[in-house]
């Protein structure tokens, strides 16, 4: 049974993932953008860490109380990010005097909303697909508790990580196997979240030492850049995947204890961001990085500003608490 410090690894790669979020959104470092292909990990990252804290062997009742309580996190953040880019895409158009009327149209035709109830798209905000993915997996994980069809999840999990995962590569994750699919075909709560999900869950009985979690990074980094360098392709889901569970295990295995002095209150001071300011960083980030300009840095300004405005929204949030 691992500890509460056991698992502050985790945190730390939450920023780490947080970081790389900004990354593979926006362009970074005068335009090597083969970067993007090794940033997908990071939503792969984002989802094995809420498999690892939704424990499948408690009793159906308590995982059904922790899966409501997530569901309604998430729900609410959604709910900001979306009301956030929806008022910026109508007060862009105000602002030069374009009409509102056809853009409502068009984001809110039968045909987005339909995207958004089947593969996740989030109208105004494409990018909270991942939350609305999430929600859709606690939601199966409820369904599965009340019906009694929970233990057919966990009798199969390995099985159902490696199809829907292999599912994923075949239609646009690894574009050697690729057939031109919309990416919302396979970026989406079956393909990504499920899988992925259950993947940090299957990490909780899974050890991997250090030597092979280093391995298995350096491997999905090589196959992310020759992917991209040959083939001009960033979905890289083979690749994503070994860099997922190698800083994945490396996370887990860090002894935080071991730490010291200044290097002790930087990891915790660390993890604490990445635990309070990741959801809020990756909501805001492509609204902060529409006003900063661009420069040869721009992904860490991106992400230092959007770090810094969410420190002062959960500082505003702890004031209004008290």
């Amino acid at each position: 049974m691992r500890t509460a410090e056991d698992t502050e690894g985790l945190y730390f790669l939450k920023f780490i993932a947080m970081f790389f979020i900004v990354i593979f959104h926006i362009r970074v470092f005068g335009g090597t953008v083969f970067l993007k292909s090794i940033a997908r990990f990071s939503v792969l990252a984002f989802f094995m860490i809420s498999g690892y804290f939704t424990d499948l062997t408690v009793s159906p009742s308590e995982l059904s109380a922790i899966c409501r309580r997530r569901i309604l996190k998430s729900g609410k953040l959604l709910a900001e990010g979306f009301l956030l880019y929806f008022a910026f895409e109508v007060l862009v158009r105000l602002w030069r005097t374009e009409g509102v009327l056809p853009f409502l149209r068009s984001e809110f035709s039968i045909f987005n909303i339909g995207k958004f109830l089947l593969t996740n798209v989030v109208p105004c905000g494409s990018h909270l697909w991942y939350l609305s993915a999430l929600i859709y997996v606690y939601v199966l994980i409820m369904i599965l508790c009340r019906t009694g069809r929970l233990s057919f999840l966990l009798r199969y999990q390995k099985t159902i990580v490696v199809v829907l995962f292999g599912i994923n590569m075949i239609c646009g994750g690894t574009r050697i196997f690729a057939v031109d699919f919309p990416e919302c075909l396979v970026r989406n709560w079956l393909f990504t979240g499920v899988p992925a999900v259950l993947l940090g869950n299957w990490m909780r009985d899974l050890k991997v030492s250090q030597r092979n979690a280093v391995a298995l990074i350096l491997l999905g980094t090589a196959e992310s850049v020759l992917s991209y360098s040959c083939l001009g392709a960033c979905n890289c889901f083979l690749g994503s995947i070994g860099i997922a569970i190698g800083t994945f295990s490396m996370a887990l295995n860090f002894k935080a204890a071991e730490l010291t002095g200044f290097k002790s209150g930087l990891f915790r001071e660390i993890c604490k961001m990445g635990k309070e300011d990741a959801g809020n960083v990756y909501v805001i980030h492509l609204l902060v990085a529409t006003i900063l300009p661009q420069t040869y840095v721009y992904a860490v300004t991106v992400c230092a500003a959007s770090l810094l405005i969410s420190r002062m929204i959960n500082r505003i949030q702890a004031m209004c608490r008290a």
